[in-house]
């Protein structure tokens, strides 16, 4: 099946950033065959063509996402992280069945593809059925499946060897890749973030986690290690390969030095930390500094939302307030 699409620009997403105006994009067999200007177009031939207003992008990544928890959106309300976890969400989501967590990620899958959203890096409960979410919606994923100590759960390094059997044994088929997730250094037994890490290393999983999302969660390990978020991670050789932590809220130079080192990529999720009062993400820093960043919008029930584009439009604002000077 061959198709045209016309548009007054595409946007053709490499690393120029090119944006090709009255342009054409010709797909053949589900790839994209050709893109530029209309006027230089092939032949369409027995094409179908679809002119479509406004400008033609790629898919959108979200790149940390639960979002199954469209099951609870709303709920919570006005809660820091430590209270809305502990009180909220980890009881809900120790009643959710493997089919609620189906359910409610085809309902999120259709949400973030209406938003322009194809890819998202999802970690929660059930991934297989996440995966066969994604797989009924046309979407794609990386699912790291969750390693976190939580009543009624499997010990934690069953957790681990489940999730690496499943990632490691499972081919990425170009829609779903298997990933390991373990929650954070506060709430994940050190030796077992490091067995994690090099799991990952090993199979060339992604290793995703969140990182310095609260000023609490920072102190709390300092106090007890010495050490900030990042440097306890790096003394424990969880750094390295690919990793991608999430939120990166309360980090000073040193942490962030330590992020360009070992090539860590960050997850900024603006909105959920505005919602949860986390903080602001020390973003302009880290562009400076070369790290990658993505955007992210955490799980629905944080963000209240699955709108990529409205996440973006916040991280400028915050970005503009975090860097002002005050006059003199």
């Amino acid at each position: 099946m061959r198709q045209r699409f016309t548009a007054r620009a595409v946007v053709v997403g490499d690393r120029a950033g090119s944006v090709v105006r009255d342009a054409a994009l010709d797909v053949e067999d589900d790839r994209i065959a050709w893109v530029g200007p209309a006027a230089e177009a092939p032949d369409a031939g027995d094409a179908e063509v679809r002119a479509l207003p406004g400008v033609l992008t790629p898919g959108l990544v979200n790149a940390h996402s639960h979002a199954p928890m469209v099951l609870f959106r709303g709920q919570g309300e006005g809660l820091p992280l430590d209270r809305w976890l502990r009180e909220v969400m980890w009881p809900r989501e120790a009643r959710l069945t493997a089919d609620d967590v189906e359910v409610a990620m085809t309902a999120a899958s259709a949400e973030l593809l209406a938003n322009g959203v194809t890819t998202s890096v999802e970690m929660y409960f059930h991934p297989e059925r996440i995966a066969a979410a994604v797989g009924a919606t046309g979407a794609r994923a990386v699912i790291a499946t969750p390693v976190i100590p939580l009543p009624g759960m499997p010990p934690v390094e069953q957790q681990l060897a489940d999730a690496v059997a499943l990632a490691a044994g499972t081919p990425d088929d170009g829609t779903v890749e298997y990933g390991l997730g373990p929650h954070a250094a506060y709430t994940v037994p050190l030796h077992l973030l490091r067995d994690a890490a090099a799991a990952a290393r090993e199979h060339d999983l992604l290793l995703h986690l969140h990182v310095a999302e609260t000023a609490t969660e920072g102190a709390g390990l300092l106090e007890q290690h010495g050490l900030s978020v990042p440097a306890l991670l790096a003394s424990h050789d969880v750094l390295g390969g690919r990793v991608l932590a999430a939120h990166c809220v309360h980090m000073d130079d040193a942490d962030l030095d330590l992020w360009r080192k070992h090539d860590v990529a960050v997850a900024h999720c603006p909105a959920s930390n505005a919602k949860l009062a986390s903080g602001i993400a020390p973003v302009r820093a880290m562009l400076d500094r070369g790290i990658r960043v993505g955007m992210g919008t955490d799980g629905p029930a944080s963000n209240a939302g699955l709108d990529l584009f409205a996440d973006l439009r916040l991280a400028a604002s915050l970005a503009r307030l975090a860097g002002r000077r005050r006059p003199r």
